[in-house]
């Protein structure tokens, strides 16, 4: 198994070195998954010319319930990758491959046509403190040496 992983940069134009105010509190969240995508990505180029692509990644888990049967169940997740990163991904992340994403969740509700309140997971990656792992067991979709040096810095 080869594994790589690349990490967002964060393009923050804060002073890292500026004190930080004890009476202020920002709250935090981060998700972590580890699935499959589950159709072909292709990066585009938003209107204001930030390149961003969308994934569609699924979380297959199987357990035996209390009465000895299996259950299966599939989570599905929009993962959107930004700037950089897309970049450096595009043409590598296929259908089929195994990834370990961490970024910032968003949940977006809706109605739909039947009435019921619908749910979905948003996850980006792209900013400070999210990263995208690819694993690949079997085929390596990479020549012998791995993805290219650049690609390593997002």
């Amino acid at each position: 198994m080869r594994v790589w992983s690349f990490k967002a940069l964060s393009t923050s134009s804060s002073n890292q070195n500026e004190p930080i105010r004890r009476n202020q509190m920002n709250g935090f969240q981060q998700l972590t998954i580890i699935g499959t995508v589950a159709v072909e990505p292709e990066m585009q180029y938003g209107k204001s010319g930030k390149a961003y692509t969308k994934l569609t990644v699924v979380v297959n888990s199987k357990w035996k319930s209390r009465d000895g049967n299996m259950v299966e169940n599939a989570d599905w997740y929009e993962v959107v990758l930004w700037e950089g990163i897309a970049e450096a991904l595009a043409g590598k992340l296929h259908k089929g491959s195994n990834i370990h994403v961490v970024g910032i969740p968003k949940v977006d509700a809706w109605m739909a046509d039947d009435g019921e309140i619908r749910t979905k997971i948003k996850i980006n990656v792209g900013g400070r403190n999210s990263t995208l792992t690819i694993a690949h067991w079997g085929d390596d979709p990479y020549e012998e040496d791995g993805p290219d040096e650049g690609d390593m810095a997002y």
